[in-house]
């Protein structure tokens, strides 16, 4: 069943436009400001707007943007907590995203305010993972002039450990994960990207990387291939409630030799009643 059949016509645009003229002319025009107003689009990433709340008039709008732009990949950034509220809540978005095959843009954001978003560390789409960081600094999040200011937030080493661990251990999910620093204020934003690509390139590199060093949150993980997971994760037995949350592997890797495998216990929820118990690699070290 369509949006439009399910839940009517799409809701008039509240941000600051004109409501668009019928006919072609006035669907083209639609494009455009909803391009502006609701949801980011493919590379330039259209997002929802900060004051909207989850409604079946919303949803209808934005279910309607995805079947007028069906070859496009659509990431949605939510703007506003209610979206994520509560265990429920939070499975009924993010079935609605997977039913659109849209891609749920993770935030880490500053939290408190009413358009603060907690970081929802899940896929949506098997093409893409999007991962957007603003920043936590609260005090100028809604108060700031310019984005400069608003964003103004340098990530130390340790809060992006912990980053870009989560952003590895989406990245076997997805044939693409992309991390967009937005930290904006002077060069903050890209000290931090390129400290992440230190942390991304020496876990998966291919080569033994040096223990010794900084940035390895889930050891070498990144090292690992598919097929090294896979032969890994078949020398399990099938997961059940009653086995322990963490086991581990012992293999032998092409190039770098004898390693141990951490396999962490982990839930997927379908729907309120229905679920199935996997396993996901979350570490690795040679031995």
């Amino acid at each position: 069943m369509s949006a439009r059949s399910k839940y009517g016509a799409p809701p008039p645009c509240r941000a600051r436009c004109a409501c668009p003229p019928r006919g072609l002319r006035g669907r083209v025009f639609e494009l455009l400001y909803t391009r502006r107003c609701s949801v980011r689009v493919a590379a330039e990433r259209r997002r929802i707007a900060l004051a909207v709340v989850p409604s079946a008039r919303v949803m209808a709008h934005i279910e309607s943007i995805r079947q007028r732009l069906p070859r496009d990949t659509i990431s949605i950034e939510f703007r506003h907590h209610s979206w994520w509220d509560g265990s429920r809540r939070r499975v009924e978005t993010l079935q609605w995203l997977r039913a659109m095959h849209a891609v749920h843009t993770v935030v880490d954001g500053p939290q408190g305010a009413e358009n603060s978003v907690p970081a929802v560390w899940e896929v949506t789409n098997n093409n893409y993972a999007l991962v957007r960081l603003h920043g936590r600094n609260a005090e100028t999040y809604n108060a700031a002039a310019t984005p400069a200011d608003r964003f103004s937030y340098e990530y130390s080493d340790d809060e992006l450990r912990g980053l870009v661990g989560e952003v590895v251990r989406l990245s076997y999910k997805v044939r693409h994960a992309h991390m967009i620093f937005n930290n904006c204020d002077e060069d903050r934003g890209i000290r931090n990207g390129m400290t992440a690509m230190k942390m991304l390139v020496q876990q998966g590199d291919g080569q033994r990387p040096d223990l010794s060093k900084p940035f390895h949150p889930n050891g070498v993980l990144g090292s690992l291939s598919a097929d090294d997971l896979a032969r890994a994760a078949r020398q399990l037995p099938e997961p059940t409630a009653s086995q322990p949350p963490m086991r581990e592997v012992e293999i032998e890797v092409t190039h770098l030799g004898r390693g141990r495998v951490t396999f962490q216990l982990r839930e997927a929820r379908h729907g309120a009643r229905s679920s199935h118990l996997y396993r996901s690699g979350s570490f690795a070290q040679m031995i």
